[in-house]
């Protein structure tokens, strides 16, 4: 499998310009969207400009400190590793609360940040779902060996051990694409019709919601050098779940509160 070219004696590692592609594209529908999620102007296309490197910036830190810190017995030995992101090695959980953390520092009002937080979140997903085919060029993020006949090969060098002998397996970042691209569609349809208006914030909940569901889901599928990153990966999302859930579901009370109260 190729992961990098050369041109001019630049080398450019696929992976990298994967991930590239799907913060491009991201940020251009993004854009789109804003002015009809949110036509009163309570965020701007200006504003997404503004904001964009706090969002990347965070973000990329973020997924990097979650990987390294979930593979921390690997890289302690491997320290000079860490800024190595071209290899493959970050954590959405991660980058999702460094993405956060970036909007916060950028956003000094509570309501332009949720309102930053959906326009984002809607769009989100496909831009995982493109980075998916990252792993895929790494040959990572793959499940157990399978006779299937969608089953992705790997080769010697990228399987675990006690599967040398194993040749198909499989391909969790293909079904970790597919349920992203199916978030994204239901977002977006969100978006456009504007059904969660009442409550700012609400899309980057469904969002989390979505999928932490669809991590939960696929993770025991998965195989991984250290078993204690797959429960954390579940416990991540469980606590997500319950979390995004209640606090949908108590705003969406308050608003119904309100409208009885008028």
């Amino acid at each position: 499998m190729i992961s990098s070219i050369t041109i001019s004696g630049i080398t450019f590692h696929l992976y990298g310009l994967i991930i590239g592609v799907a913060v491009a594209v991201a940020y251009t529908m993004t854009k789109k969207l804003t002015g009809r999620l949110y036509p009163q102007g309570e965020i701007t296309r200006h504003d997404i400009d503004q904001s964009f490197w706090w969002l990347v910036g965070g973000g990329l830190i973020g997924a990097r400190l979650y990987h390294v810190i979930d593979y921390w017995a690997y890289y302690a030995k491997h320290f000079v590793e860490i800024p190595a992101v071209w290899r493959g090695g970050l954590g959405i959980y991660g980058a999702i609360a460094g993405g956060i953390a970036g909007a916060m520092v950028w956003s000094r009002r509570r309501r332009k940040l949720l309102c930053l937080i959906d326009v984002v979140a809607v769009n989100l997903p496909l831009s995982q779902a493109m980075g998916r085919w990252g792993n895929f060029i790494n040959q990572e993020i793959y499940g157990w060996p399978t006779t299937l006949p969608w089953g992705v090969y790997i080769d010697p060098t990228h399987r675990f051990t006690g599967y040398e002998m194993s040749a198909y397996y499989h391909p969790l970042f293909l079904y970790e694409m597919v349920w992203s691209l199916v978030g994204w569609g239901l977002l977006w349809r969100l978006g456009i019709n504007r059904k969660l208006i009442t409550g700012k914030g609400n899309y980057g909940l469904v969002y989390l919601f979505w999928y932490a569901l669809g991590r939960t889901l696929l993770e025991p599928l998965k195989l991984s050098p250290l078993e204690s990153s797959k429960v954390m990966a579940i416990s991540v999302g469980v606590v997500i779940m319950i979390a995004t859930g209640f606090v949908y579901l108590y705003r969406r009370k308050q608003h119904e509160w309100a409208v009885l109260a008028d």
